[in-house]
């Protein structure tokens, strides 16, 4: 997700290291005057979570993330109370 040019010329993308990708985070955070804790780990999970809620296959989510094992994408599969009431109106009845 995160990536910038490295200093081995314009064609050379380096990913970013750990401490940058904490730089920019809190540099942002503090831009946008957010007080909550964002963190590396926290934006990932929201990334995630947002595009399985937006209904993105499980599979693409997982290569997104790089995930060797669906098991690992899997832990990212919530089902809330709005979703369950979507999948319940979503069912038609035929009287």
């Amino acid at each position: 997700m995160f990536y910038t040019l490295g200093e081995h010329g314009n064609c050379a993308v380096q990913p970013l290291t750990h401490k940058a990708v904490d730089c920019l985070l809190r540099r942002v955070r503090k831009d946008a005057l957010i007080t909550k804790r964002i963190t590396p780990h926290t934006t990932r999970h929201t990334f995630a979570t947002t595009l399985l809620d937006k209904g993105v296959d499980l599979k693409t989510v997982q290569e997104l993330l790089g995930h060797s094992h669906i098991r690992t994408t899997e832990k990212y599969l919530h089902t809330s109370d709005e979703k369950k009431m979507d999948a319940i109106a979503r069912l038609q009845f035929a009287l």
